[in-house]
């Protein structure tokens, strides 16, 4: 049987046709507010630089602020708070009862100086006797009184040291190297029976 013939198209088709096949080669544009919701990346026209934003600087941060993980300092922006000022009654006197270990810290950091000042100078005879106080006030008797027992080598220390070691044995009246040291206190001064009574003390404390 003969075919039915199609109808030729109309100039109209012919020429939408042309548009549609003319409009699906174009790129296809699609604003850039679009395209950053859509995923994609914006066309940029050929011949032209495709402008990358740059990020904006962040502010600046304190320098104690990098540091405030290891060190505990305050957040960023505040100054951290200074070391609690160390009480020279306890750099100038004795006490009965050592300083508080959470008050020692700034204490040992004076320490530390002196140990310092004395090796560079060991004949400085105030430092050395500042220190003897403060090793007393910080609990380490011992070493207080190994401090004192240099100090009674040099003659113009001596009243100071023996007016020291009277006030110490009382405030630590069990502690025998104490009364050893204050012995020979007494006996440089050439009081030999308070320097027996002494000794007698000392012995009596390490029997006890």
């Amino acid at each position: 049987s003969e075919e039915e013939a199609v109808p030729a198209a109309t100039e109209e088709e012919q020429r939408f046709r042309e548009l549609l096949e003319e409009a699906a080669a174009q790129p296809l544009e699609v604003p850039p507010e679009w395209a950053e919701v859509l995923g994609l990346t914006p066309t940029v026209p050929e011949g032209e630089a495709r402008t990358v934003p740059v990020p904006e600087a962040p502010a600046e941060v304190p320098f104690w602020d990098l540091l405030a993980v290891d060190e505990g300092v305050g957040p960023a922006g505040k100054v951290p708070e200074p070391a609690p000022a160390v009480d020279p009654r306890w750099l100038e006197g004795l006490y009965a009862v050592p300083v508080a270990e959470t008050m020692a810290g700034p204490l040992l950091g004076i320490l530390l100086e002196y140990e310092e000042r004395l090796k560079a100078q060991p004949r400085d005879h105030e430092t050395r006797l500042a220190m003897a106080r403060l090793l007393f006030n910080l609990g380490d008797t011992a070493r207080a009184a190994r401090e004192y027992q240099r100090l009674l080598r040099v003659s113009a220390m001596r009243p100071v040291v023996l007016a020291d070691l009277e006030q110490a044995v009382q405030l630590r009246p069990h502690e025998a190297r104490l009364w050893q040291v204050l012995g020979d206190a007494y006996q440089e001064a050439g009081l030999l029976q308070k320097a027996l009574e002494a000794y007698r003390r000392a012995l009596a404390t390490l029997g006890s």
